[in-house]
């Protein structure tokens, strides 16, 4: 018996309708069964009637089945139009065990932290080249700012230097702010020395 009858026959079996109208859904179920073969050795045992359930849902009727493999263990699914009992859809699923599910949860996690880091990475490298970005756009006010310091200095020079030396008048100015904020006379103070800046 070919794997193609085999197909059939089990179609057959679970109660499909196997016509030309629905020739593309049926030679789809071919395929994923040859493949499924191929990937999980042949069928060694079709369930007996414990794994094998119907569910109505609004027009449809969908029949699973659980077929035994010789490495894995498939759901197959017939979904049918409720009134023509014609097949609308053909799946067969391999059924995952925990560890499979696991390892392909820990994949998913160990891709998705990596994208999370290099998009972190991605905004810093970003967040870095603004201050990069700030001295391109810093150029131009830079030769302003060289020539502002000429005229100021331009400014000082053209002023004509007056003599600090009699600073009397300065000292009785700040004796007499000290005395007043501390409520006092200037008899007890002495200054010993200015500084300018």
């Amino acid at each position: 018996m070919t794997e193609g009858e085999v197909v059939y026959n089990t179609l057959g079996q679970s109660g499909a309708s196997v016509s030309m109208k629905n020739i593309d859904a049926e030679l789809d179920a071919v395929s994923s069964w040859l493949d499924l073969v191929d990937k999980y050795g042949d069928v060694k045992d079709a369930t007996d009637g414990k794994d094998f359930t119907v569910t109505k849902s609004g027009g449809t009727l969908t029949t699973d089945m659980t077929l035994t493999f010789g490495k894995q263990d498939v759901t197959y699914e017939l979904v049918y139009d409720s009134v023509t009992m014609e097949v609308t859809g053909i799946s067969l699923t391999p059924v995952q065990t925990m560890g499979q599910k696991l390892a392909k949860a820990g994949q998913n996690t160990v891709i998705s932290m990596s994208i999370v880091f290099c998009v972190l990475i991605l905004i810093s490298l970003i967040i870095y080249c603004f201050k990069f970005i700030a001295l391109i756009g810093n150029k131009p006010r830079k030769a302003e700012a060289k020539s502002e310091p000429e005229k100021k200095e331009a400014v000082v020079a053209a002023t004509p230097a007056t003599d600090l030396t009699d600073d009397t008048e300065l000292v009785a100015v700040i004796s007499a702010a000290i005395a007043a904020s501390e409520g006092t006379t200037t008899e007890g103070f002495v200054v010993r020395s200015i500084n300018r800046r």
